[in-house]
């Protein structure tokens, strides 16, 4: 009769059952601390085979090695543990790229340009003295010609003077247009003044009271 060959993987021992009898066991051993599971070992021939024993210990928790010295208790379970601990995390959202901006390229200024602006200035300038004209600036000018305003900035500047002049002077010519102004009203009531006089002393005539006047 043949030696009977122990199971290598779960080894059997005897192990006291709760009525005290004594029956042989398959063990399984955890690799990282002193745990142990049983499973009782069938008495038939060819006793239960590592697969069944396997689903058996793997269906309590353990982690069954394919050699002696790597089992893993339910506790001691890497497996076990990674599915405790993952923590399921949405992926951020992606950011939807944003659109950059095409560069706006500014072209040089052409002699026509210069031509053109030079022109409007000689127009809309006083001298260099008063500055602009009232109503006109060099923005203005931009819009009036469809050119850059640094454009205007920069002829203005080079060929007729500042864009404003001395403060006190505009402040006396301005007073001067508005006394022209009150003259030219003082002009014209005189004169409705004057022909009422005149119309007044035709109808005093007419009646015949121009002695008695």
């Amino acid at each position: 009769m043949g030696k009977t060959v122990d199971n290598v993987l779960f080894p059997t021992r005897n192990v006291q059952e709760e009525g005290g009898e004594r029956r042989k066991h398959h063990i399984i051993a955890c690799s990282h601390c002193p745990s142990e599971a049983t499973a009782r070992a069938a008495t038939g021939a060819g006793g239960l085979g590592n697969e069944m024993l396997t689903r058996k210990f793997t269906r309590l928790g353990w982690y069954v090695s394919r050699s002696p010295g790597g089992h893993l208790c339910p506790t001691c379970n890497p497996t076990k543990e990674r599915a405790v601990l993952t923590v399921v995390r949405s992926e951020p959202e992606k950011e939807e790229p944003v659109a950059q901006p095409t560069p706006v390229t500014v072209r040089d200024m052409s002699f026509a340009d210069r031509r053109i602006i030079n022109s409007k200035l000689e127009e809309v300038y006083e001298n260099e003295l008063l500055g602009y004209r009232v109503g006109w600036d060099d923005e203005k000018v931009a819009r009036d010609l469809g050119v850059e305003t640094a454009w205007v900035t920069e002829l203005r500047g080079q060929n007729f003077g500042p864009a404003r002049g001395n403060q006190a002077i505009i402040e006396i010519q301005t007073e001067q247009k508005q006394l022209r102004k009150d003259l030219e009203a003082f002009r014209a009531e005189g004169e409705r003044l004057t022909k009422r006089v005149i119309a007044l002393g035709e109808k005093l005539q007419a009646t015949g009271l121009a002695n008695a006047a």
